[in-house]
Order: structure tokens, then sequence, then C-alpha cells
């Protein structure tokens, strides 16, 4: 099996523009031992030709670059931190620090039946701007939104390296206004010593939404989106990683297709897994 870097199904959570989403959430099925690290430096491109006001589509145009340092690191009693700091700019015109997400998981539960390992998995998440950017501006490049995720994880890992992951949970924003939304989100992979990947599907949906008068007004999202990551190990704890994904419904969001990038550094404490 993959080792320290298993986690690797969420690497590519890369801030999508205006903050609408994580792509796949800041968590994965995956837990790291106590004492090890994981370092990820990922680019993402991201464009559109259509936006949806609610459920009118208009044809406009936006480009988003997106460059992300993401952190996971093993602590004690089972638990894992998240750190993930999103640089974003927005057809080179707005640019900044967006939102970071600090989070930690926590293993509840782990059974052996036959060949699979289910893993039940808690975990919360606090996302909150990163810098002073304007959400004045025509193209924003968030809401400088602050929001509480608590999520729930059910894996099942098979001797052969095919996994599968189901995930649920909840986005509560206080801040700039109240909001609502709830996500599921499954993966379906393989995850072997030389190669990892999988396929995944994400739906989110704000409750009690508005229309967006101007492209990212943050009225309250809606959306499905489909992808893949895949991850290749290098040498002395380094590794690739590529993805991407797209958009097939929306409201208040553009439909956006996105292709990623990085490099991956995985610290595993001598003597670890």
């Amino acid at each position: 099996m993959l080792r320290s870097y298993l986690f690797l199904s969420i690497i590519v959570f890369t801030c999508i523009y205006q903050n609408q989403a994580y792509s796949q959430g800041a968590f994965d099925g995956y837990m790291k031992p106590q004492g090890n690290t994981d370092l990820v430096l990922s680019y993402t491109h991201e464009s559109y030709d259509t936006y949806k006001f609610g459920n009118t589509a208009q044809e406009i145009s936006n480009t988003t670059y997106t460059g992300s340092f993401f952190m996971a690191m093993g602590l004690k009693g089972d638990r894992n931190l998240i750190l993930s700091l999103p640089y974003i700019s927005l057809n080179k015109v707005n640019a900044g620090f967006q939102d970071a997400i600090l989070g930690v998981k926590k293993l509840s539960k782990k059974q052996v039946k036959g060949d699979w390992t289910i893993k039940r998995i808690g975990a919360v998440g606090l996302s909150f701007p990163m810098s002073n950017y304007s959400t004045s501006v025509a193209n924003p490049i968030g809401q400088k939104a602050v929001s509480f995720q608590p999520r729930g994880i059910v894996q099942f890992d098979n001797k052969t390296g095919a996994f599968f992951m189901f995930q649920t949970g909840a986005d509560v924003r206080f801040i700039p206004d109240f909001q609502v939304g709830g996500t599921i989100i499954s993966k379906v992979g393989f995850a072997a010593s030389k190669i990892y990947f999988d396929l995944w599907v994400d739906y989110f949906h704000t409750f009690e939404q508005g229309v967006d008068v101007s492209v990212g007004a943050g009225q309250g999202s809606s959306w499905l989106k489909a992808g893949f990551n895949l991850y290749a190990p290098l040498k002395k704890g380094f590794g690739l990683i590529a993805g991407g994904g797209n958009y097939f419904y929306g409201r208040n969001i553009g439909l956006a297709w996105h292709l990623k990038g990085g490099i991956v550094y995985s610290f595993i404490k001598k003597g670890g897994s």
C-alpha cells in the first residue's frame, strides 16, 4: 500500500474561485501516523465561459490561476492537522491570498472484515480570509467568508489497493452573512506503492439561496462536479501530482473546468509507515 502519501486523494483541493468550494473538500479517508508530515505546493488553472446567475446562464469568461500550499501532519491520539493557504490571481487583475482552511480530523473507529478495512473519521475545519482583499470589485477573489465545516467520513480499503470513500457534512458560514450548505463527496480509486489515482464526484447545495446580481456576489451556490487525481512518488520523499475536473451543473457559479499539478514532500518519522 501507498504509505504516508495515501492522503493524496485530497491534495488537489486547491482553492476554487470565489471560495465556492475546495475541490473535493479539505479532508479524505486516510490518516497519517504521528510525526509524519506531507507538504504540497500546487498550481491550478481554471477557466469558464458561462456563469449561472441563479438558473440563468450568461456568457462571461474568467480565468483563475491559483498557487496553494497544503500541509497534513500526524498528531498523537489518531489525529491529523490540516492546513491550506491559497493565492489567487483572477484574470491577472485581482490577486491575493484568499481563504485558508485550518482543520483537524480524528479516526473514531477502524474495523477489519475479510479483505476490507473500514475506517470512520470525524473532522472539522475553519475557513477564514488570509488577506484584506477587496470584495467590491467587479470580479472579487472571494467574499472574506468565515465558515465552520464539520464532516463525517467512511472509507473502505481493500488489500488489493482499491478503495471507496463517502463523505458528508455541512458548511456553516457566519461572516459576512449567515448561510448553511450541505455537501456529499464520493471517491473510488486505487493506491499502490508506485501509483495512486482516484475518480471523484462532489455535490454541494446552499439552502435558501438568492440570485447573484454580479459575478461572485456570494448569494449561495449549488453545483455538481467530477474529476480525477493522479500521484506518482519520485525519490527521497518527493512526488508529483496531477488532476482535473469539470462542473456539470451549478447555480450562482461559473461552469468551469480546471487542470492542476504540483510537487509533494513527505516526511516520514523513522520507524513510521
